[in-house]
Order: C-alpha cells, then sequence, then structure tokens
C-alpha cells in the first residue's frame, strides 16, 4: 500500500507542476488545479482516516487535524471558482482552520515525543534488566571457577606434600637437575 500511495503522489506532483506551468500561459487552468487539489487534500484525508482506523495515532491526529483545515479550504476554493458567494467564513475559514492544524500538530508532536521518550525508557529498563541477568551469570561463572581452581590447588597441595614426605623418607640419594643445567643433591 505505502509504494502505491508513494506513485499516486509523484503523479499528484507532476500534476500540479504542469497544472501551474500551464496557468502561467492561461488563467483559465487556475480552476482545474484548484478543483483538482480539492480532490488530492480529499485523498489525504482519506489515508489519515484509514492510518487512524489501523491503530495509528499520528492518523487521527492528522485527521483531526486536517478536517477543520479542509473545510476552510473548500470553503475558499469555492468562493475562489465561483461555487459560493462571498462571505467572511467562505474568505477567512480557511485561516481559523491554518491555526487549529498547527495547534492539533503541536499536540501530536510532543505526543510523538512522549512515545520516544517512554519508548527509550522502555529499552533502558530491559536494557538494565539483562545486564543483571548477565551480571547473575558471569557472577555464577565466577563462583564456579572459584571453587573449581580451589579444589585444583588443593589436589595440588596434596600431591606437593605427599612428594615432599616421599623425598623425606627416602634412604637414598636423589640428583635434579635443573632448567640450566645445575645438580642438585637430595
Amino acid at each position: 500500500l505505502a509504494s502505491w500511495i508513494d506513485k499516486v503522489m509523484k503523479a499528484a506532483q507532476l500534476w500540479f507542476a504542469v497544472v501551474g506551468v500551464v496557468t502561467l500561459f492561461n488563467i483559465d487552468f487556475h480552476s482545474i488545479g484548484v478543483r483538482s487539489s480539492l480532490i488530492l487534500t480529499l485523498s489525504f484525508l482519506g489515508v489519515g482516516i484509514y492510518s487512524g482506523i489501523k491503530g495509528n495515532p499520528m492518523g487521527i491526529f492528522y485527521t483531526i487535524a486536517q478536517t477543520p483545515y479542509l473545510i476552510g479550504y473548500f470553503l475558499f476554493a469555492g468562493l475562489s471558482i465561483g461555487i459560493f458567494e462571498f462571505s467572511l467564513i467562505n474568505r477567512y475559514g480557511y485561516i481559523v482552520g491554518t491555526f487549529f492544524e498547527l495547534v492539533t500538530f503541536s499536540l501530536a508532536l510532543g505526543y510523538r515525543f512522549r512515545l520516544l521518550e517512554r519508548d527509550k525508557f522502555d529499552s533502558q529498563a530491559d536494557l538494565l534488566a539483562l545486564q543483571g541477568t548477565l551480571n547473575e551469570q558471569l557472577q555464577l561463572q565466577v563462583t564456579e571457577r572459584t571453587s573449581e581452581l580451589a579444589s585444583a590447588t588443593e589436589a595440588l597441595r596434596r600431591i606437593n606434600s605427599d612428594y615432599e614426605a616421599l623425598l623425606q623418607n627416602v634412604r637414598v640419594g636423589i640428583v635434579s637437575i635443573s632448567n640450566d643445567k645445575a645438580f642438585a643433591f637430595t
């Protein structure tokens, strides 16, 4: 759906560029641009409504923000192309709609920041919990290794003690040669 919407948006950009250039040479094309922009803005509103229905809170903010603006814009466009008679509402309604749109989008931006901050804190909490789990596992491994090393040290002490006792009780002479070829007599 997103790629389809992207293609439609590119086609709309091309359309409005062509209408804008043609309007430079013939002002009658202005009403074509206004009418087609009315259709395009309604489709944007439809996308916002669809997004809100699908559970995107930003789609709901978009729909709420765009509705008063579009009503004012439609009234002004209708006045511009001769569908409506002049009135203050038809002439300046889009300004009130624009103000409402800006306020709503500001609130949406604040809401989005709050969601991002909450996600950041949740991620940090998950990371801290994972770090705690890893620390516990590491502590368990250190305890196991320390126990293994203590057992190995005790076994070496016993072997050394047995070897020392053997050397003390032997009745013959023992000669040992060190790595530097020195002789030692026991």
